[in-house]
């Protein structure tokens, strides 16, 4: 395969990483306003079961149409790694700011 292909997958790999990561992001701002314990486990099995889901489309997709692995689960982990900190930072500084810097 030619170096274009990489760097195609890649870059398409990390956007669905980062997709993920936005869905994961929504599943939290909900999850802020739980108030009991087992609303706040049943948000994050859900965002878990989000990141299993990215992964394992990505893995599907690689196998069906036969572009490399390693690059596109590499691409939607770091989507998924990175920007899901982005998100989850800026977040917890909207909130922050919401509760008066306390």
């Amino acid at each position: 395969m030619s170096n274009s292909v990489y760097i195609i997958c890649a870059v398409c790999a990390f956007a669905f990483g980062t997709l993920a990561a936005y869905i994961n992001l929504l599943i939290s701002r909900r999850s802020i306003k739980a108030e009991s314990v087992s609303d706040v486990m049943g948000s994050n099995m859900a965002r878990m079961l989000v990141d299993i889901a990215a992964l394992g489309i990505t893995f599907l997709v690689c196998r069906h149409f036969s572009l490399p692995l390693a690059v596109c689960l590499l691409g939607t982990a770091l989507g998924l790694t990175v920007c899901g900190m982005l998100m989850l930072r800026s977040l917890a500084k909207s909130i922050e700011e919401k509760d008066g810097g306390e």
